[in-house]
């Protein structure tokens, strides 16, 4: 909890009433070990070496807070690699023992920048010794290093994401492994997270004390994966994890799946478990990698940076959302039965038409349609996975039209239809339903538009809707517009529109002479451009301004993000509050004391998403990339709110297979399940709905288990 007092400011020549801060604020955060700048885990790696004294020494091309070298010790980040060798600018790929020096060849790194499908025969990566021996039966080695007795360390990025281990005293024997075969895509729930699970392997080493140390940079690295470094008492079938740092996020924000209750968030390529009994730090774990480049290399999220995210149920169903930094694409996700990984779904151009075979985007570039930029050729296509087997084909590209190019605002609402917002119409884009296979139909020939129902003026952006949020429920539009590129000025809302808004029945002026749809309410944001934009390098200028970048609302609440600082407590991060129904405001919310009050800018487009808890409580997730996280506020707005007590599931039961944790439930029934020990204390508890599995619940012998109160006996071998 934090004490705030509300302040009254005056500045770039407007007097603004201050809002107070929301109550009771708690500032969690998703996907860094570290909470802040000073303490935060960089955004990815790409060479690892590890010291006698187990110092972790890390390099990379990019971190956002300035910390693309890193160094690590005993679980913490503990400042900067200053020890960088000129000569040596890939440590990871020479091992040197005996006055023999051994490298890697032909360095491939699937998964790591865009290099999705396997290396070409013709060059295919493998390991070379001074002496004239090589090692040539790997699939993707990334790093080696000598262990301590002498045995060829190699990290294997292929199919089997495993440490291999090479006797080299004469020629090469591979004689032991350490890690789960097949990482974290193997069985039993495939993309679940384990200790021993590996995801994208990018460096190995050991210290002067026999522990091994692992590096994963995750599929694919930067944008869907992130900095894993792991600390294991030995390299031995039942040596232990010692201690993890984790990196998970660069420019990202999370949303919660609606029916886990709030425990559930994801990322694009990753889902978080949430235990809110924690504090703020300690509340998030790693759950999942949901993509896998083996078996579907198809998968858009290989090869764009897809950051904005909203995951949504339909028909009991699990969906992801995606939208890459500016707007230009929408790709859709489904996921396996029983399993963490997505399967490529659909793929929109929407802000770009991706008409040509230009170099910059290579995603099916083979496969989909090809015209000419002809003047009122207004063709798009959208691709769909209409055999449902995860691959592109080139009869799955399906034809319609959009004329305007101009798509900043776009939202999924609850029953997973696509909006956009631009110029002269707004676009709604209906599921169709679920096919047999559970594919999203979104026929072409269902779009509808509608008319932008505020009166054109000359201020507000061309007619542009800039943001828009489509309240299913209650049948509202929020809308959002202003006077420059992807600020806001003015919020509305409409109620009624399905019945209310007017279809676009075709071209004419785009200007509407009058609103086409009366407003519920409308709110002037708080904003300020400069007056000179050339001035805008200098920081005592843009200091003073206000920019207005994000827009995200629930049934209750509006909440408006800037993309630096905002009106009330002058921070970054800063994301004002609107109660929904009157469009007053309500409060503000910025970082707080557990993170030392520091974010980065709002750098998406649509970076926050809103959740309401069955207890009541309301997540605000935000994203932040200057410190590698994602900010997850979490407050109870009426000041009474309670968690629900558990509910009997019907025909529900779980038991042990080994080590793994089985739920059976009928589809579509939600459930919380806890585990016991033999004193009673709570150690582990998970919501969510249908059958469920699960690996690595970090549990030995005998505890107690239950189902919505009805308990059972389990034993963990």
């Amino acid at each position: 909890m934090r004490n705030v007092f509300p302040l009254c400011l005056v500045f770039c020549g407007i007097s603004l009433h201050a809002l107070p801060p929301i109550p009771g604020v708690q500032n969690h955060w998703v996907a860094n070990s570290g909470g802040n700048p000073w303490d935060h885990i960089q955004n990815f790696i790409e060479e690892m070496t590890v010291k006698p004294d187990g110092t972790v020494l890390t390099q990379s091309f990019w971190d956002e807070a300035q910390h693309p070298d890193g160094k690590y010790k005993d679980g913490r980040s503990v400042g900067f690699n200053w020890e960088k060798d000129s000569t040596n600018p890939h440590p990871s790929r020479r091992a040197v023992s005996k006055g023999v020096t051994w490298n890697i060849r032909n360095f491939w790194g699937r998964a790591f920048l865009g290099k999705v499908f396997p290396p070409p025969k013709d060059s295919l990566p493998w390991i070379e010794s001074s002496d004239g021996r090589s090692i040539k039966n790997l699939v993707d080695p990334t790093a080696i290093a000598f262990d301590n007795l002498g045995r060829l360390m190699v990290a294997d990025n292929g199919p089997d994401q495993n440490i291999k281990f090479f006797d080299v005293s004469s020629e090469p024997k591979l004689v032991a492994t350490f890690g789960d075969s097949g990482g974290v895509f193997a069985g039993p729930v495939r993309g679940a997270t384990g200790d021993k699970r590996f995801w994208g392997l990018r460096g190995v080493g050991m210290d002067s004390l026999g522990r091994l140390y692992v590096g994963n940079t995750g599929m694919p690295m930067q944008v869907g994966g992130g900095t894993d470094i792991r600390c294991f008492s030995g390299s031995g079938p039942h040596d232990s994890l010692v201690w993890r740092v984790l990196g998970l996020a660069f420019v990202n924000t999370v949303d919660a799946d609606p029916d886990s209750g709030g425990t559930s968030l994801h990322k694009n390529s990753t889902r978080f478990h949430m235990d809110w009994s924690k504090p703020p730090g300690q509340s998030w774990s790693f759950a999942a990698a949901t993509t896998d480049p083996f078996k579907y290399p198809d998968d858009p999220r290989l090869v764009h940076s897809l950051e904005s995210v909203w995951f949504r149920r339909i028909e009991g169903k699990r969906f992801l959302f995606l939208d890459d930094m500016y707007g230009n694409f929408l790709v859709v996700t489904r996921f396996e039965e029983n399993s963490e990984i997505g399967i490529p779904t659909a793929f929109l151009p929407i802000g770009s038409a991706l008409r040509d075979t230009g170099a910059w985007d290579r995603w099916a570039v083979d496969k989909r349609p090809h015209w000419p930029a002809v003047e009122g050729d207004d063709r798009r296509w959208i691709w769909r996975d209409d055999n449902a087997d995860g691959q592109v084909q080139k009869g799955e590209f399906h034809e319609y039209e959009l004329a305007f190019p101009y798509t900043r605002g776009i939202d999924i609402d609850d029953a997973g239809d696509i909006w956009w917002g631009g110029g002269s119409y707004m676009v709604q884009f209906p599921t169709g339903g679920l096919d047999r296979n559970g594919v999203p139909r979104y026929p072409v020939d269902k779009i509808r538009r509608w008319k932008v129902p505020f009166k054109v003026r000359s201020e507000e952006n061309n007619n542009y809707v800039m943001y828009l949020r489509y309240l299913r429920e209650q049948d509202a539009m929020i809308v959002a517009t202003g006077r420059h590129e992807g600020l806001i000025a003015n919020l509305y809302r409409y109620d009624h529109w399905s019945r209310d808004a007017l279809p676009f029945l075709g071209w004419g002026p785009t200007a509407n002479s009058e609103d086409t749809l009366l407003h519920t309410w409308k709110i002037e944001v708080p904003y300020k451009f400069p007056e000179d934009w050339s001035k805008s390098l200098d920081g005592r200028v843009m200091d003073t301004c206000l920019f207005p970048n994000n827009l995200t609302a629930d049934s209750q609440y509006v909440y408006v993000g800037y993309v630096d600082k905002g009106p009330h407590a002058w921070r970054n991060g800063e994301v004002t509050v609107y109660d929904a129904h009157t469009g007053k405001g309500v409060g503000w919310i910025a970082p707080g004391p557990e993170t030392n009050f520091t974010s980065g800018w709002f750098d998406l487009w649509h970076a926050l998403n809103s959740y309401t808890m069955p207890s009541g409580e309301k997540l605000l997730m935000a994203e932040e990339d200057y410190a590698g996280k994602v900010n997850v506020y979490k407050w109870c707005p009426t000041g009474i709110c309670r968690t629900p007590p558990p509910r009997p599931v019907a025909g529900a039961s779980l038991r042990t297979v080994g080590r793994v944790l089985v739920l059976d439930a009928p589809e579509g029934s939600a459930w919380t399940v806890s585990l016991r020990d033999l004193r009673g204390r709570q150690v582990w508890s998970a919501q969510g709905t249908g059958s469920r599995s699960w690996v690595d619940v970090q549990i030995r012998g005998l505890c107690y288990g239950s189902v919505g109160g009805v308990g059972v006996a389990l034993m963990f071998p």
